[in-house]
This record gives structure tokens, C-alpha cells and sequence, in this order.
């Protein structure tokens, strides 16, 4: 039934907690992640049409760089570091498409703004990967003076994140500055709005935290497809591809 959906469930429960929410008596973290639970979250992201596509092909665009790196350089060994990863959503089914081609690994940095989101992660994708590592990093700030090593990734991942940030040309170039030459920058993201998103991720601060609303979809935090392709172009990103078109 309609009541049984992920996004269902995560709207009512968000609609429920309007009054509280604008009357201050309530904190819309508290109500997306009950006592720190991530289940109504982790469900948009999984087992979604549109999630499980997009993840499927960033899966599959990454295998394919690493297999090419690897043919031109059989003793190559990838770094690859998750911006705002977040529940996990692409981290899981990226992990499971590189675990055949985990000999050639040498880093995995699953990275977010939570601690806590660290510490699901390590429990629930370290076993089995010793590449596999977590650290605390904000993209709003430079890498170099988070621990991050700069200049050293082969891929950058980043799905439903970037935007989610002040300035997004300054959050370009620190996701720029961590990658290595020749490396690849990933971005899933939003290209638009919807009453849903408004209703249930628009209640964080975090959504409205954009400075540049002229780059933004009015509205929203996201930016459309021909703002992301001149900005990752004016940020000095190399020929953007959409695979999904």
C-alpha cells in the first residue's frame, strides 16, 4: 500500500512534526533520525528506483575507470574517497562492485559531517576491507587542514551532497583539490524540486545553508544540469559527462 513506501512513511512522519518543528520545540534531526536511528533515511536510498539506478551506473562508470587505470598501469593502486556519505546509500553497492577488484584498492575514505554516521559504517562495510577507512570532513573548508591528503585521490564520490553547501564553487574546489591527476570527480545529485523533498529534507538547515541562490533551481538548493555543466567547467573540471542523459 501507499502508506507502506520509505517515502511515505518518512512524509508522514515529517508532516506529523510540523507544529513542533516551527514552534521550536522540536529538531527536524531528531525527527529524520529517531534517537540517532537511520532506517527512515537509509530506505529512500535503497530498494528505490531512481536511487538504485543512479547508484547502478555510478557503480558501473567507476569499474570501468579503475579497469582502465588498471590496464594502463597493472601495479596502480586506486584511492577513492565518499564525500557525505552519509547512511551509505551508494557506499554499499559501490563496496560490492569493487570487492572483486579489491586487491587493487588501496583506500576507501567514507567521510561525513557525523560521527555517528562514521561508526554505522565501520561496523557495517569494514569487514572483509582493509582499505576501508572513515574520517570526519566538512568540503566547505579545505581539505589539507582536515587530515584529508590533498592531490591523491583517483576518484571523488559525491551523491546528494554538494549542494547541500553555502558556495558551491568554493565546495568544487575542495573536492577538486583532493584529487590526484588525471582523477575523477562523481557527483550524483538533484537537478531539481519537488514538494517531498521540500517537506521532509528541506526541514534541515542544511538545505537552505546556499549563499548563490543565481546558481540555484529557485527554490532549492539544486542546481540544473546546464548551471552544473558551466560551473564544473568554470571550477576548471574537464569535459563533465552525464551518463544518464
Amino acid at each position: 500500500t501507499l502508506g507502506d513506501r520509505p517515502d511515505m512513511r518518512l512524509l508522514d512522519r515529517c508532516l506529523s512534526a510540523v507544529p513542533e518543528l516551527l514552534q521550536g520545540t522540536s529538531r527536524a534531526t531528531d525527527v529524520l533520525f529517531p534517537e540517532g536511528a537511520t532506517d527512515l533515511v537509509e530506505a529512500i536510498y535503497r530498494d528505490n528506483p531512481v536511487a538504485d539506478l543512479f547508484n547502478e551506473a555510478l557503480a558501473e562508470v567507476a569499474v570501468d575507470l579503475i579497469d582502465a587505470r588498471i590496464e594502463k598501469m597493472p601495479d596502480a593502486r586506486i584511492r577513492i574517497l565518499e564525500i557525505g556519505a552519509g547512511t551509505g546509500g551508494t557506499t554499499s553497492g559501490l563496496l560490492r562492485a569493487l570487492d572483486a577488484r579489491r586487491d587493487c584498492i588501496a583506500e576507501y575514505l567514507f567521510t561525513d559531517l557525523s560521527r555517528a554516521f562514521l561508526l554505522t559504517a565501520e561496523e557495517r562495510f569494514v569487514p572483509g576491507r582493509p582499505a576501508f577507512r572513515t574520517r570526519i570532513f566538512d568540503v566547505e573548508r579545505p581539505p589539507g587542514e582536515q587530515g584529508i591528503d590533498v592531490g591523491s585521490y583517483d576518484l571523488v564520490v559525491a551523491t546528494n551532497v554538494l549542494h547541500a553547501t553555502a558556495d558551491i564553487r568554493a565546495t568544487l574546489r575542495n573536492a577538486k583539490a583532493c584529487l590526484r591527476r588525471n582523477g575523477v570527480v562523481m557527483l550524483s545529485e538533484i537537478t531539481g524540486t519537488s514538494l517531498f523533498t521540500h517537506l521532509t529534507f528541506g526541514l534541515l538547515d542544511g538545505w537552505w545553508r546556499y549563499r548563490d541562490g543565481g546558481l540555484r533551481v529557485s527554490g532549492s538548493p539544486a542546481l540544473s544540469p546546464d548551471t552544473w555543466q558551466r560551473v564544473l567547467i568554470s571550477e576548471g573540471y574537464r569535459s563533465p559527462a552525464f551518463p544518464l542523459a
